[in-house]
Order: structure tokens, then C-alpha cells, then sequence
């Protein structure tokens, strides 16, 4: 690309070229967790390349504007009747895929069980508390039924 095509791209543009080797799903997340002109320049210049790994610094700059930004279990649950998959990116501040909903409903886990879950947990992605819950009902399962044997 020219200067001149450089010249005319925003700054989101020009990172997003920069970044064009990282994977899609992180673009994908960097671009949900973009949202204005203030949350680029903080990107540039209080995450990218704080870490050596550039996953880690969008991963990290998540969490940051995940534990800066609170929503009520009240206004959680009043978005979720009316959008479920708004109130989850809302609430995990990541873009829910079909994927994610299906696992969502899977787990059986209801709307203030996701809350608390992501509230204790504000690292983690929905799909990872999910998984995870999983895990460790099946651990917990896999436990009773060996020391039943012993």
C-alpha cells in the first residue's frame, strides 16, 4: 500500500492492516472491543505490544474494558428477554457466535447462573465458563463414581 492510502485510512484501519496476520477470530474481537476513536488509541498505546504476544495484549485489553464496564443483574436480565445475544456480548464483551448460543442453551445454565459465572470470572469468555462449568460437573461426576468402586 502506498502513503497516500495510508493517509486517507482511519487509525482502526491502519491497525487492522498492521494486524492483518493475526487470526480472523481475534480481528473479529478486536474489532467488537473497538468501538470508538478513544478505544483505539487505547489499544495503541496502552496494550499493543505490552505483552510480546499480540493475542495476549487484545485478550488483555478485553478483560480491561470487561472490568470497566458493569451491567446490573437486573438490566442483564431485562436486555436478555429481549435479545439474548446482544445481552450476552454485552455482558461478556465478545461477539456470540450461533455456536456459542447452542452451547449456552446446552449447559443449562439460566440467565443469573451466566451472570454470576461472568462476574466472578471476568477473564473468561462465555463459551469458556460454559466448557469449564462442564468440565468440572463431569470431574466431579467421574469422582463420585470412582470412589464408589474403591
Amino acid at each position: 500500500m502506498n502513503t497516500e492510502g495510508m493517509v486517507q485510512m482511519t487509525q482502526k484501519q491502519k491497525l487492522f492492516y498492521l494486524l492483518k496476520n493475526i487470526h480472523t477470530k481475534q480481528l473479529q474481537l478486536l474489532d467488537y472491543l473497538l468501538q470508538s476513536e478513544e478505544d483505539v488509541w487505547t489499544f495503541n498505546n496502552e496494550f499493543l505490544h505490552h505483552t510480546k504476544n499480540v493475542v495476549s495484549d487484545i485478550y488483555q485489553f478485553r478483560y480491561y474494558k470487561r472490568t470497566h464496564f458493569e451491567i446490573s443483574l437486573e438490566e442483564f436480565l431485562s436486555s436478555y428477554r429481549l435479545d439474548k445475544k446482544t445481552a450476552l456480548e454485552i455482558l461478556f464483551y465478545h461477539p456470540i457466535t450461533g455456536h456459542d448460543l447452542r452451547s449456552c442453551d446446552e449447559s443449562g445454565k439460566s440467565p443469573e447462573e451466566l451472570y454470576n459465572l461472568s462476574i466472578k470470572n471476568p477473564m473468561h469468555t462465555m463459551i469458556g465458563l460454559v466448557k469449564d462449568w462442564d468440565i468440572l460437573e463431569s470431574e466431579i461426576n467421574i469422582k463420585t463414581k470412582l470412589e464408589s468402586y474403591l
